[in-house]
């Protein structure tokens, strides 16, 4: 019964966002915009701040916010994070409230990003996508999906060409997580994809990540040298057993990748969507190492492989030519899209075990 009733709150939250999304963007009328804007920042933000502990990051933010030196790696986190639970602790306000902040953070600069992107894609899609994937991630790994979600926001200003603001919102995600560094690519991946060369480029860049892939010692090296952190440096050296496998991975990723394949043609005519789509390749590079052993190096890649929430929403908007005069109808599209990440949201969570049961903590 809960497996229903959570299944139930996670589904009804993306049909909330998937609503409420053109409201909050396209409606005449401010009132409506900004209730809508309330509701898309409260209702997330207040599931996740009375769920259960989920995984072994959020138990280690919950206890080490209620005793402030019980753990040691709580001395490593960094400043952005400790300025705020010191903030917070200053008030006498629990844990949750930690909790509560940390995700409504994380969402107001992810509708940021899908608001300056709104033009290219279809923001329904996009609300689904970020409820049924992103948001669920976020109540374990809450210190880096702020900062992806960030990077994220940062990449979009650096296409508006604000270059300033995106280095310093970049350099601010570091401050939660030092592994938001790496979303300092998008200035080289500007010169590299967004030129006549791109073909060549793309080429070139699976290459070497490629290299970089089977020589992790070196990258791991790289890593250290630009963070000056272990820690961060073993998510890519550090090896475990793993279940994962190649086959498996590519089956899960099949759609996105052959349906932005066949849309390549539309993605290159865009030129931040062709950036775009050449990070989130990188991104897909990252996470393939990662679930076949078992390192964390999947978690440097998500600065990038979540870009698939504006590409596929962005493929959506277009027929699809399969074969010939073969076409499938851009509406039928994202019925498929809806529906592969519906049955990646099942898999993860019945069967990975990705999140935890209602009720709630305190919230009933």
């Amino acid at each position: 019964m809960e497996v229903i009733i959570t299944i139930t709150i996670y589904l009804g939250l993306a049909f909330v966002f998937s609503k409420l999304l053109p409201v909050a963007f396209y409606s005449k009328y401010n009132t409506d915009k900004s209730l809508a804007w309330i509701m898309l920042l409260l209702i997330p933000s207040l599931l996740a701040a009375f769920r259960k502990g989920t995984g072994t990051d959020s138990l280690m933010y919950m206890k080490a916010y209620e005793n402030w030196n019980s753990l040691n790696r709580w001395q490593d986190m960094e400043s952005g994070f400790i300025w705020i639970c010191n903030s917070l602790k200053r008030f006498h306000i629990s844990y949750q409230g930690m909790f509560f902040l940390m995700e409504f953070l994380t969402i107001f600069l992810m509708l940021l990003f899908i608001k300056r992107e709104k033009e290219y894609i279809d923001v329904r899609l996009a609300g689904f996508i970020i409820c049924i994937d992103f948001y669920l991630n976020s109540f374990n790994a809450m210190r880096q999906m702020l900062a992806v979600s960030m990077v994220l926001y940062g990449f979009s200003l650096f296409n508006g060409k604000k270059y300033i603001s995106s280095f310093i919102i970049i350099l601010c995600a570091c401050t939660f997580h030092g592994s938001a560094l790496i979303g300092m690519a998008i200035f080289v991946a500007k010169i590299i994809f967004d030129n006549r060369y791109s073909k060549l480029m793309y080429a070139l860049c699976s290459v070497t990540v490629l290299y970089f892939i089977f020589h992790r010692n070196l990258l791991g090296k790289f890593v250290y040298i630009i963070t000056g952190s272990n820690y961060y440096a073993s998510y890519i050296t550090r090896d475990a057993e793993s279940e994962g496998s190649i086959t498996g991975y590519f089956i899960k990723l099949l759609p996105i990748l052959l349906f932005s394949v066949i849309q390549l043609k539309n993605i290159i005519k865009n030129n931040q969507f062709k950036v775009y789509y050449g990070l989130m390749l990188i991104g897909y590079f990252f996470s393939l190492l990662g679930n076949i052993t078992e390192t964390q190096v999947h978690r440097a890649g998500w600065y990038f492989s979540y870009l698939n929430i504006i590409i596929m929403p962005f493929c959506s908007k277009y027929d699809l030519t399969l074969y010939g005069n073969i076409i499938l109808k851009k509406k039928y599209l994202t019925y498929i899209i809806y529906f592969y990440y519906f049955v990646m949201f099942i898999y993860n969570f019945i069967i990975k075990g990705f999140s935890e049961l209602v009720p709630y903590k305190g919230l009933f």
